[in-house]
């Protein structure tokens, strides 16, 4: 018996029938289900049924090679791809992603509180006890501050009367790319931030997340179980509250997509739908940290990618993508899929002396200005919120993607009225300029300014 693979299957019309589609795939229209509403559910996925994104005319369905060769030839079809597997574009520093170096200012995240000899606590942004403590002396108390869930705390003797205020640390890369230089104005309150990823941690002390859902088979739920998507998560919209980290948009309105399984891997069907949700739920920004690599300089953008990204932008929503991580790769370091799709923004990395990370795929210039790399922004020592509610240092594209995504939420909330395409411009014409004068293959427009797109 010849082996059958799963095929995503992209028809001429978009919009096509659930008749048309079961006709066109020779099986009966009972075989098709939705295929956000099935990936989306509890139901066990069965590899007979056939996923039907109506919307945008695609089919996913398991077929022989001689089958998926006949519907290339058949005038109802436009593209037939394998479910090809697409991955998350970054990783610890440790996995050699990146080459960086830990530095310890942007790694601590102090939580200060009062300590007496019972072992009590109490915020140190209060007054507390008045009476000096075993080892202050009069006038004075304890005060610790808890750097890291690995270090132990740091204790001294301050004065009642003055404790030191909270303070919330800025990360390099936020001040880089200038964000914290508009929160006096906004700070994306209120427009929704769909991460497509692992998914979020759901009780991460730093991230507020308004909702979610998993399409990821056997998977109900949206909580991260890698890791990556948390990372992502926080460079958006780590909360400005005096702990850990803070993103690009502080109080923007994080929705968690789970596409990507606990390895970091998912499949073109698993993207599809959680593209579908967020057009669905009214998302504003559209993050997507993840693709797969081209074999060729000039490979296809996959259709079904493209026309998903289209209604979302038909919708108001501006979708931004990692470029990719192949750049290391002197015979293939092209910009990979979907970034290289016209309705993707496409996002390099550089490191914090703003040099092109070498694993930034870039080019080819064949490609159209909305194809390549269109924009450039921090993405080597990265560091963010990760699972279990704690901090660390990734390297990626993948760093570089939310940066975008969250200067895309600030922008939104200043100008809701903008469309997709004028944010995308705006961010493009006020980027500063790096490499070769004007765009060009490895960092687009340049590297990212926000305080130049709110305020310029």
């Amino acid at each position: 018996m010849a082996e059958k693979k799963r095929y995503v299957v992209t028809f001429v019309d978009e919009g096509v029938p659930r008749a048309a589609a079961a006709k066109s795939l020779g099986v009966p229209a009972t075989r098709l289900e939705e295929g956000m509403g099935l990936l989306e559910s509890a139901a066990d996925f069965d590899a007979k049924k056939v996923l039907l994104f109506e919307e945008i005319g695609t089919a996913v369905a398991t077929l022989s090679d001689k089958a998926a060769e006949d519907l290339k030839s058949s005038a109802a079809v436009a593209e037939v791809v394998e479910d090809f597997e697409v991955h998350a574009l970054g990783g610890d520093d440790a996995d050699g992603c990146g080459e960086a170096t830990a530095y310890l200012g942007s790694v601590l995240h102090p939580e200060a509180y009062w300590a007496d000899e019972t072992g009590s606590q109490s915020p140190a942004g209060g007054h507390g006890g008045v009476g000096a403590t075993e080892d202050c002396p009069p006038g004075h108390r304890k005060v610790c501050f808890k750097l890291a869930p690995w270090f132990p705390p740091l204790c001294f003797c301050l004065p009642v009367a003055a404790p030191p205020p909270p303070r919330q640390p800025v990360p390099w890369n936020i001040e880089m790319v200038g964000a914290n230089r508009v929160w006096d104005r906004v700070t994306g309150a209120g427009v929704k931030v769909a991460v497509l990823d692992t998914g979020i941690d759901d009780d991460h002390p730093d991230l507020s997340v308004f909702g979610g859902a998993s399409m990821v088979p056997a998977s109900t739920s949206w909580d991260d179980d890698n890791g990556h998507g948390t990372h992502c998560a926080g460079i958006i919209g780590a909360r400005h509250n005096a702990v850990g980290v803070v993103g690009v948009a502080p109080e923007s309105r994080l929705y968690a997509v789970k596409v990507l399984n606990s390895r970091g891997t998912g499949y073109l069907s698993w993207i599809l739908a959680g593209m579908g949700w967020a057009e669905q739920n009214g998302m504003d920004v559209v993050s997507m940290s993840l693709g797969s690599n081209v074999d060729a300089p000039d490979a296809p953008c996959t259709l079904a990618y493209q026309r998903a990204a289209e209604r979302l932008e038909a919708a108001g929503c501006i979708t931004v993508a990692a470029a990719g991580n192949n750049g290391r790769d002197p015979d293939n370091p092209w910009v990979g899929n979907p970034a290289r799709c016209a309705g993707f923004m496409a996002v390099a990395a550089v490191d914090r002396n703003k040099r092109l990370a070498s694993f930034s795929s870039r080019g080819p210039a064949s490609l159209c200005r909305e194809c390549g790399v269109e924009i450039a922004a921090p993405g080597v020592s990265i560091n963010s919120t990760t699972r279990g509610g704690g901090y660390g240092l990734k390297s990626g594209t993948s760093m570089a993607c939310p940066h975008v995504s969250g200067a895309a939420a600030l922008l939104k909330e200043l100008h809701p009225t903008w469309s997709p395409a004028r944010i995308r411009a705006r961010l493009r014409a006020t980027a500063n300029d790096l490499g070769l004068p004007g765009n060009d293959t490895s960092f687009g427009s340049g590297l990212l300014n926000c305080h130049r797109a709110v305020f310029g």
